[in-house]
């Protein structure tokens, strides 16, 4: 990151992302509470510890944990994780402010992968949600769309292990988790080539 910040040409990096398996949920997910203890959650793993994709390979590893679980049905994709962290911060109900203030879970949802018209989705500790579609990416001078989610059936709920707000309880705060739920009318229903082959 240093060279790149002095302008130095960045070095060439492998493009081999990794892979979760998602697998079918035997059980409904009846209602959301953000907390990942349940017996839905039971049936599947946690993914391996994410790494920070702004930092070169010397440095892959975030200053926090924070891991995933994935499961689907016939009706929707479910998206729990859980983020260490001491620092447990958000201030704003705005989606449209909370992406770029608070801190923040985010998904990307792009259903072909050809890297345009994705979905770029944020959750906060507050349970603020915000969704922006990408024409395409940053760097190729894609525009940001905003998008609404609730009106889509999209479902989210948080839980605090640790008190919000409090510079005073950092001893004590472990961090957050959250859950997702996203049905699949809302991912096919964003892209036409899928809609197309729907009919």
């Amino acid at each position: 990151m240093k060279d790149i910040l002095l302008g130095k040409p960045e070095s060439k990096i492998e493009f081999k992302p990794k892979v979760f398996e998602c697998m079918r949920s035997k059980m409904e997910l009846c209602s959301l509470d953000g907390r990942l203890d349940k017996p839905f959650w039971a049936q599947t793993r946690f993914s391996e510890e994410f790494e920070d994709i702004l930092w070169n390979k010397n440095s892959k590893k975030p200053y926090k944990s924070t891991r995933v679980k994935m499961l689907y049905d016939d009706e929707a994709m479910y998206i729990g994780a859980y983020l260490h962290d001491d620092r447990l911060w958000a201030t704003t109900s705005d989606g449209n402010v909370a992406a770029t203030t608070d801190n923040g879970f985010e998904i990307f949802l792009d259903p072909d992968g050809d890297g345009h018209n994705y979905h770029s989705v944020t959750v906060t500790p507050l349970n603020t949600l915000c969704n922006v579609i990408m024409t395409k990416p940053p760097r190729n001078g894609g525009e940001t769309v905003p998008a609404p989610l609730r009106d889509d059936g999209v479902q989210t709920a948080v839980h605090i292990d640790g008190n919000l707000n409090d510079p005073s309880s950092m001893p004590l705060n472990r961090g957050w988790s959250v859950e997702i739920r996203i049905p699949w009318r809302f991912i096919v229903g964003e892209n036409t080539h899928l809609s197309d082959e729907k009919g």
